[in-house]
């Protein structure tokens, strides 16, 4: 799987936070069985396996058609997703029937390590800031294999002494057999001071 692109922006002074959901090429389908809410709307998708804020899309619903499109999962239990930004009171038809729901299936990174560093430019030695999974780098780079996410984690302190400045970040997860994969394509990042701080 090719790796994304991702701008990135850390502030000063502030807690940094970026989750990076991994998922494998192979996409998941599963039928929808009911719609027992409307305000959220909510669907019964037996055993659905999705994590919590996974995206996926609903297909095939002839009505009501504003049920098809890209969504968000809020996970209520293993067998009922929310889609909480939509409210479908209002809708002209009532779900009765049909529908899939499609995702990318979430990987398995049981065991896996990841790193990412922060440069001026790609050729510099030193990097200005560096993540990884153990301690002893900058900040870390959690692995969460009950949600399939990659998380970069810099506490306030070590982001009030970084240098405002631009530049350029990548960064790659290891499987246990020592597999590296790319995560984020080579991208953008900029440090930038905070308006509101201790004077």
């Amino acid at each position: 799987m090719s790796a994304p692109e991702i701008e990135l922006s850390i502030v000063k002074g502030k807690t940094f936070e970026h989750a990076l959901m991994y998922a494998e090429d192979r996409l998941v389908h599963k039928p929808i069985a009911a719609m027992p809410s409307l305000a959220p709307v909510r669907l019964t998708v037996t055993g659905h396996g999705m994590p919590d804020d996974w995206p996926f899309s609903v297909a095939c619903v002839r009505k009501p058609e504003e049920l098809n499109g890209n969504h968000e999962a809020t996970v209520i239990d293993v067998d009922t997703i929310e889609i909480n930004g939509l409210v479908g009171e209002c809708w002209r038809h009532t779900w009765s029937a049909g529908g899939v729901i499609e995702y990318q299936a979430p990987a398995d990174i049981t065991g896996w390590t990841a790193r990412a560093m922060f440069r001026r430019r790609i050729g510099d030695t030193e990097p200005v800031l560096t993540f990884t999974t153990a301690a002893g780098a900058d900040g870390l780079f959690l692995v969460d294999p009950l949600t399939s996410t990659f998380t970069l984690k810099l506490d306030a302190a070590a982001a009030e002494l970084l240098p405002i400045m631009t530049g350029v970040w990548d960064a790659e997860a290891v499987d246990p057999s020592g597999r590296v994969y790319p995560l984020v394509a080579v991208s953008p990042f900029c440090i930038t001071n905070e308006v509101t701080r201790d004077e």
